[in-house]
């Protein structure tokens, strides 16, 4: 993985095989909204941590689709579905 820079904000590439996402999904202005609400509202952010066992990394994922109002878009924060979900 390489650091970059575009326009004064870095980031880096990585690439992921396919796997499948499970979360808390809310049409938004931004995702900011999302992320807030879910960091402020612990109850949610320990659920999405105990969402599965093995791999513990949190995605946030943007996508527009025609359910959207104009200007607003789907964003999903979740967790990799690993099957082994936590139940406690």
């Amino acid at each position: 993985m390489e650091n970059q820079e575009i326009k004064g904000f870095h980031y880096s590439i990585k690439k992921l095989s396919s796997f499948e996402f499970i979360g808390f999904t809310k049409i938004v202005n931004s995702g900011g909204e999302m992320y807030d609400e879910i960091i402020q509202k612990k109850e949610k952010w320990e659920l999405l941590k105990k969402m599965n066992i093995i791999n513990k990394n949190v995605y946030g994922i943007a996508s527009m689709d025609k359910e959207c109002p104009e200007g607003k878009y789907r964003y999903t924060m979740g967790i990799e579905k690993d099957g082994k979900l936590c139940r406690g």
